[in-house]
């Protein structure tokens, strides 16, 4: 397994270990820290809008050699740059304040072309990183919002002026067109997302690229988000196709600060399988199969 960090050399096989959201708190830090010490996660993206950032600082400073990216997250801390969130004027009550109200929220402006809180708020989360002495190696989102053409094109223009390496697209179509690995039952709903996703990476690469940004060839971790075995991580593991393929993961343990505000105003999502991922993330398998990549 290359180091996150550096850029491969071609037509080579490189796994990133991608944990999301480092910064989300305490006990999410411990799991991911955790699994980079003790397992096979190499990467970590960070959100500066969440309790447990100035915690995830002092994790990163004592561990260099973890790549840190940004998980911009649009969707649930409170906004950075001093205005409302897009979708403050829309709809009512609970439904308003829905991950699915507001994730249609940003994707009908950004359709729009109405980009300028999206511009301002993920300005303000890159610069509070760099401003805490964070390198950024790559960007990505709270529940991959970014993929979406019309971000993604902001976010490779960021990228760009920022200096950061690379950003993640979702591209599935290796481990699920082929049917040769095992494939858990997933919902309908994230399975057609997974397909639009893909259909939408190969046009941002060719956007990224433009802008001179790389993108991973090949994702893994949507689909079955939450539902990660060894046996499949495993069969993934031994049919690794060439090129960059990022592992997306969300490993962490879950203790008593979850029942405080803010974190029980919030409906997180995965918290049921994240003690599960700390477990198999760092299990002597997968330990051995990544030492031969």
């Amino acid at each position: 397994m290359c180091n996150a960090t550096n850029p491969p050399a071609p037509h080579t096989r490189t796994l990133i270990v991608n944990a999301d959201d480092l910064g989300l708190s305490r006990s999410i830090n411990l799991g991911i820290l955790e699994c980079f010490k003790n397992g096979i996660v190499n990467s970590a993206s960070l959100m500066v809008t969440m309790p447990g950032f100035e915690d995830a600082l002092s994790h990163i400073r004592e561990h260099p050699t973890l790549s840190v990216g940004l998980h911009v997250d649009l969707l649930r801390g409170e906004p950075l740059c001093g205005t409302p969130h897009p979708w403050h004027h829309w709809g009512r009550g609970r439904w308003r304040s829905s991950l699915r109200a507001k994730t249609a929220a940003l994707f009908i402006d950004s359709t729009l072309r109405k980009t300028g809180w999206i511009e301002r708020e993920t300005r303000a989360q890159i610069e509070r990183a760099l401003r805490h002495g964070v390198t950024i190696r790559h960007l990505d989102s709270e529940r991959n919002v970014h993929v979406f053409p019309p971000i993604f094109r902001l976010f490779a223009r960021l990228a760009r002026e920022y200096q950061i390496p690379r950003l993640r697209a979702i591209n599935e179509d290796f481990f699920y067109s082929r049917g040769t690995t095992p494939c858990v039952q997933t919902g309908s709903f994230r399975r057609v997302m997974s397909t639009l996703l893909t259909r939408a990476a190969h046009l941002n690469r060719r956007y990224a690229a433009r802008h001179g940004v790389g993108v991973n060839d090949h994702y893994f971790g949507f689909r079955e988000s939450g539902a990660l075995s060894l046996d499949r991580l495993s069969s993934i593991l031994k049919e690794l196709p060439p090129g960059i393929t990022e592992l997306g993961c969300h490993p962490g343990f879950i203790d008593d600060e979850w029942s405080r505000p803010p974190l029980c105003d919030h409906p997180f999502y995965l918290t049921g399988s994240r003690p599960h991922e700390v477990a198999l993330l760092t299990s002597p398998l997968l330990r051995e199969l990544v030492s031969d990549v």
